[in-house]
């Protein structure tokens, strides 16, 4: 069940990569503590770049991000870093670090000044590598990962992490059936444990729409629909948003729409 408490804000947001280039703009969005909204739109709608600008990767924006009711600006990395986690895009890291080294990454904004890891924290981050399927290679290096593999562990540092926002930006390309299927379960069920708000980028509408409550539809940096999947996933809509016109059908199971191209 949703909390009415607003986790993230977004406010008269304008961002633009150049005089000529991309620029993104969100008059007003808010996201209710517990919820799970899935961004959804065609490539360089401007997907990654709110999830950049809500993490703090981005800045130079004009108008205001505000997470549990504080500007993200005024806060610093340490305290971002408590409140938002970020699973990017593309995930590789500089160094061949080794599994457990990158998912403990997430603990750090935790510890204390020549502090090592707490026994809480090695249990966050061996419970978060178990519930991705990462702990059986906990000392591969990254760069001897498919990529697949690399996504689960970019995932699993961010359950380490521990943070009541998670940002999680085309979280399932390059995984199999198996892990998707596990995330869609496992993972989704651990985050809502936690009370997480989880706002994702997604490339796969019919996932999205398996796995949200809600999905905010951006096209050209502006958002066209924002609404239940079962508001916003009909033909008129998706023609306006991708240009094209799907046959919607029910999911036999849970009934909810699914998209088949014709």
């Amino acid at each position: 069940m949703n909390s009415l408490e607003e986790a993230v804000r977004i406010w008269r947001l304008t961002f633009s990569y150049g005089e000529n280039g991309f620029t993104l703009r969100i008059p007003e969005l808010k996201i209710r503590k517990n919820e799970f909204v899935g961004l959804i739109g065609p490539n360089g709608s401007g997907k990654t770049t709110l999830l950049k600008i809500i993490s703090g990767v981005l800045k130079g924006y004009s108008g205001g991000v505000f997470v549990f009711g504080q500007d993200t600006r005024k806060l610093s990395t340490k305290t971002l870093a408590k409140m938002i986690s970020y699973v990017p895009q593309e995930f590789s890291p500089i160094f061949n670090y080794d599994v457990e080294t990158l998912v403990s990454m997430g603990r750090i904004p935790y510890m204390k000044p020549f502090r090592s890891m707490t026994a809480l924290d090695w249990e966050k981050i061996h419970n978060s590598m178990k519930i991705m399927d990462v702990d059986r290679f906990s000392r591969k290096g990254i760069d001897n990962l498919s990529g697949g593999e690399r996504r689960r562990v970019a995932i699993a540092r961010a359950l380490a992490q521990d943070t009541p926002v998670v940002l999680m930006d085309e979280f399932l390309s390059h995984l199999d059936l198996q892990h998707v299927k596990a995330i869609m379960g496992t993972t989704m069920d651990e985050l809502r444990k936690r009370g997480a708000t989880l706002i994702a980028a997604f490339h796969e509408i019919n996932l999205a729409i398996l796995m949200c409550e809600r999905l905010v539809a951006i096209k050209d940096g502006q958002i066209l629909f924002d609404g239940s999947p079962e508001e916003v996933i009909n033909e008129e809509n998706l023609f306006r948003l991708y240009n094209v016109k799907p046959l919607i059908v029910r999911h036999p199971l849970n009934g909810k729409p699914q998209i088949l191209l014709r």
